[in-house]
């Protein structure tokens, strides 16, 4: 689903304009966004948990050459679902 699908599923499901819908998406977005730049976690309950995660300088291997490169610490985001949602896509899930 791109986000247009999403505006557009959210102004059918609430009545809001597209426009209107929109803005609440873009403004749910830039929220857990700026929460996460501050390192907040953003928890929604039934659905899950967005976290960063630190992740520590290290050094790899060029693949091709063999040769060592640096890598810097950086922060990556993380998504874990609740239980509630992960029940729920593996409801649907054929086996």
């Amino acid at each position: 689903m791109k986000q247009s699908e999403l505006v557009d599923d959210v102004a059918a499901r609430t009545g809001l304009s597209r426009t209107d819908a929109a803005t609440a998406v873009d403004a749910v977005f830039e929220a857990v966004t700026e929460a996460l730049r501050r390192h907040e976690d953003v928890r929604i309950g039934g659905f899950g948990q967005f976290a960063t995660r630190a992740r520590p300088a290290r050094t790899a291997r060029n693949p091709r050459t063999g040769a060592p490169v640096a890598v810097e610490a950086s922060t990556a985001p993380t998504f874990k679902p609740a239980r509630a949602l992960r029940d729920t896509v593996n409801s649907g899930a054929s086996s």
